[in-house]
């Protein structure tokens, strides 16, 4: 994605952002405000998400990814698009390979944001510029399955190919 794009990405999102704005920007600060929501009952996890949320605050595009990724999946949090694309939108700024497929994701699907097909394309085949698996899969199987895109059998098994290769599971289904 080149920076016109990711600009196009951040307006689109900003109307989803209303509790974000709420929130202070830093990091810590939300992350922590978030963190005292949870009922941590499991030590570990708050453990983990410490040491996320430092990491985060110190500018690691993965761990503010991971972040991202907890909000994403409601895992050991309440699930909340308009938090993780915040973090997503931090480590994508660092050209974060897994973050950008996420950010494909979120927009193809249209979760927590407007659905953009042709932008999570693009991102997805951004990612998989840089050979991130899941991004190469995700294009493969967009190229096979969806509707919404025109449909490419030859880039569809490139794709899987590519992915079997470092033994991605999906790809690796999906070439039987």
């Amino acid at each position: 994605l080149n920076d016109e794009e990711l600009s196009e990405a951040r307006d689109r999102y900003q109307k989803h952002r209303r509790k974000i704005n709420q929130i202070h920007s830093n990091f810590k600060e939300l992350a922590n405000i978030k963190a005292a929501e949870l009922d941590l009952k499991n030590e570990e996890f708050r453990e983990e998400w410490d040491s996320l949320v430092k990491a985060s605050d110190e500018g690691s595009a993965e761990a503010q990814f991971e972040i991202a990724r907890y909000f994403i999946k409601g895992e050991n949090v309440d699930q909340d698009y308009e938090i993780a694309l915040e973090f997503l939108s931090r480590a994508v700024k660092q050209d974060y390979p897994p973050a950008i497929t996420n950010l494909g994701n979120l927009y193809f699907h249209g979760l927590g944001v407007e659905k953009n097909t042709e932008f999570g394309m693009k991102c997805w085949e951004h990612a998989a510029s840089k050979h991130e698996l899941q991004g190469i899969f995700n294009l493969g199987y967009a190229l096979e399955h969806s509707s919404e895109v025109p449909r490419d059998l030859d880039k569809a098994l490139y794709c899987y190919e590519l992915a079997a290769k470092e033994h991605h599971p999906g790809a690796m289904r999906e070439l039987g």
